[in-house]
Formats: C-alpha cells, structure tokens, sequence
C-alpha cells in the first residue's frame, strides 16, 4: 500500500540548470502535473534566483529561446525570502565564531552589511570566502577584518560568481 501522505519535492538552486537540461526538467515536471497527488509530487518547490516564469532560456534543440512561462505555465505562487536584517547577519556570523572561535571585527560586520545589503547567498559568499578560502582566513587565531571580506567581493565579481536578479525576463540562461 502507498504512503497517503502528499509527497513535497524541492528543487535547490533549480536556475544553475542551463539550456536544455533545464528545459527537460521543467517539461518532465509539467507533463507529470496532471497526475498528482497519486503518482506524483502534490506540490513542487522550485529555488532560484529568478522566478520561473522570468526565464529565458536558450535550447540548442530548437535553436531558439524558450521563455521559461510558456514550459511551466502551472505556478502557483512566488515567494521572496527576505534579506538578513542587520541583527539576523550578526546572528548567523556568531554562529561561525561559536564553532570555531574565529570573530569579526566590528568593521568587518559592518563591510559585509553594506556590501551584501543582507542578501542570503551574498552574505554567506562573502563570509565562505573571508573564512574558508584565504590562508588568512583559515587561522583560526586571528580575527575577520573589513580587508577580509572586500577581497573576497572583488574575486567573486571577477569570477562572475556574483549574480544579481536581472530584471523581469533579462537573464538568459
């Protein structure tokens, strides 16, 4: 006998999927719609940068763009996770210096605050970056300083690892 409880399934960071393979997920998730909740996910969570139905994604199947609306037309909702106020990034860096015993100076809060303007993925990029992979950064003796954290802001805009939400439909993926 099956399980009666509905099935959730979340899909992280579904937006590092480029081109057809994202295409392909957001099809097969469509054509599996109309059978649920019996034989597939009663609801799907869906995490990204941008909503769904902003994308605009390239398939080299059809050489052409595919609005990411028109493969997944069956949203419901769009929700925002808010940015971390000021006492939430306090918080969550005190959680690195309980289990480590590293703290950031004062500045380095702060740094972090304007630079990232409290949102998750850039608050924690930052934060990896100045604790886990500088040489400095891994001494666990010495204090995060605002110097640690602007580094790692310049490397992660040069690697292009800092992606702002383009604006409604911008981004191709």
């Amino acid at each position: 006998m099956a399980d009666p409880r509905p099935l959730v399934l979340l899909i992280d960071e579904i937006d590092t999927l480029v081109g057809d393979t994202l295409l392909s997920v957001l099809r097969q998730l469509r054509a599996g719609y109309p059978h649920r909740p019996r034989r597939f996910p009663h609801s799907i969570i869906l995490c990204g940068l941008r909503d769904v139905r902003d994308y605009r994604i390239y398939s080299t199947a059809q050489n052409a763009l595919v609005l990411g609306g028109s493969v997944f037309n069956i949203k419901s909702k769009s929700l925002r996770l808010g940015d971390f106020t000021e006492a939430e990034t306090r918080a969550l860096l005190a959680q690195h210096t309980a289990e480590t015993g590293q703290g950031f100076t004062d500045e380095a809060l702060e740094a972090v605050r304007m630079r990232s303007a409290g949102q998750p993925w850039l608050v924690n990029a930052l934060c990896r970056e100045a604790c886990f992979e500088t040489e400095t950064g891994r001494d666990r003796t010495r204090r995060i300083a605002a110097g640690d954290i602007l580094d790692p802001q310049e490397r992660l805009i040069l690697e292009g690892g800092i992606e702002t939400p383009p604006a409604s439909g911008a981004g191709v993926l």
